[in-house]
């Protein structure tokens, strides 16, 4: 007997049927629901921190909370700046010298005036201007100056003391016969027309040269025309008196008599390289003829009070 046919779709249907009929017996149950009046499982307590668990957790805390030295840039930037803003006055007023600046246009050749500068505190600068009082002498801008700008000592003219002839040590500065002034660069100690009264040179000053503070000495002032220069030796007194001061020498003679004093005397030079020390003295006519009366006597000299 034949067997019959069993058509594909048929088959087919069969297979995937039972395969849905198998995933649905297998998928997962939901667990039943438990019901409002069952009690909770247990819930472990909460663990209790230590004191030290706590300093622990305060110091990481303050660990990760800390600011490293990168994390100050801004203030550290601010700090510098105001340092710099109040420091570096206060270090030039410190430190600095006062230097003049100029208050307006100068040409050349103008006459500098006090009027013409203001005072200002500054860095030691080299060659600047300080000294106010030389500003009597004449003192001329050498080029032209701009207002607001620092005057240096290369900037000014004025007129100094050449001399005209060989000087030797001792000779008197006379202007009218071995010294002329001419308009040099500024040299802060040489010798102005305000500052040639009785000055001798102390060494040899060759003609054309500039006369200087370091070869001048002050000249001892002449004797009045009634004095009369006597020489003596002082055995004891004074002697660190300086030329030109006004004394009183006191004669002691050596045999028995009275001591004479001589109060008008004035001293010209000084010697001390002898032993006893020799001057020579100033006095008036009458005093020089009791002088001559004397006999060897020793003298002494004393500062008038």
């Amino acid at each position: 007997m034949p067997r019959p046919r069993v058509h594909r779709w048929r088959r087919s249907a069969l297979v995937i049927g039972s395969a849905a009929v198998a995933a649905f017996l297998a998928r997962p149950r939901k667990p039943a629901a438990q019901s409002s009046h069952a009690a909770p499982p247990p819930v472990a307590p909460p663990p209790v921190a230590s004191a030290q668990d706590e300093l622990d957790i305060d110091a990481l805390l303050a660990r990760d909370n800390r600011r490293g030295w990168s994390a100050f840039w801004l203030e550290a930037a601010i700090a510098i700046a105001v340092l710099l803003l109040v420091a570096v006055p206060l270090f030039f007023a410190w430190r600095g010298r006062t230097a003049y600046v100029l208050v307006h246009d100068l040409r050349q050749g103008d006459p500098i005036r006090v009027e013409d500068l203001q005072p200002m505190r500054m860095p030691r600068l080299d060659h600047a201007f300080r000294d106010l009082a030389a500003l009597a002498g004449g003192v001329q801008a050498r080029n032209d100056l701009q207002s607001g700008s620092v005057l240096h000592t290369t900037d000014l003219v004025r007129l100094q003391a050449v001399a005209t002839t060989d000087l030797a040590a001792g000779d008197r500065v006379e202007p009218s016969h071995n010294v002329t002034f001419k308009p040099l660069p500024y040299a802060a100690d040489a010798l102005t027309p305000n500052t040639t009264a009785r000055k001798t040179v102390t060494r040899f000053v060759a003609a054309g040269s500039l006369l200087h503070a370091s070869v001048l000495a002050d000249a001892p002032p002449p004797a009045k025309a009634a004095d009369i220069a006597v020489p003596l030796r002082a055995f004891s007194g004074a002697l660190d008196v300086a030329e030109g001061a006004e004394v009183v020498v006191v004669a002691t003679p050596r045999n028995a008599g009275n001591a004479a004093a001589f109060e008008h005397v004035r001293i010209v030079s000084v010697d001390r390289g002898t032993e006893p020390p020799k001057f020579i003295v100033a006095m008036t006519q009458a005093e020089a003829m009791r002088f001559a009366a004397l006999p060897a006597a020793d003298f002494t000299i004393m500062q008038r009070r």
